[in-house]
């Protein structure tokens, strides 16, 4: 797992979690940023994007792709879910793995 930690992010993600990063910022913004796996950036000084504006207002879904797990098991469809309920179980989720 990908650990970061500072005063302004913690976050704990797989090797291969895509990240939107850059060396260079300033206060408010990412200048040239690139969407980078974690294991490409470990260790390294860069700035992370906190924080993005949702598209969808109120209304915003996260999906959950849909998973055929094969002859004869059991098959889910893709499932919409409301952006806060996601957030909400994401934070849940890092707070239980940094613990």
């Amino acid at each position: 797992m990908y650990v970061q930690k500072n005063r302004r992010l913690e976050t704990c993600v797989t090797p291969n979690h895509k990240m939107l990063v850059s060396w260079e910022c300033d206060h408010n913004h990412l200048k040239n940023p690139r969407l980078l796996e974690a294991q490409e950036i470990a260790g390294k000084s860069m700035s992370y994007l906190l924080s993005a504006p949702v598209e969808g207002g109120k209304d915003a879904k996260s999906i959950l792709p849909g998973v055929k797990a094969g002859k004869h098991r059991h098959n889910f469809p893709p499932k919409k879910i409301p952006m806060d309920d996601w957030v909400r179980l994401q934070a849940g989720s890092v707070r239980r793995t940094l613990s």
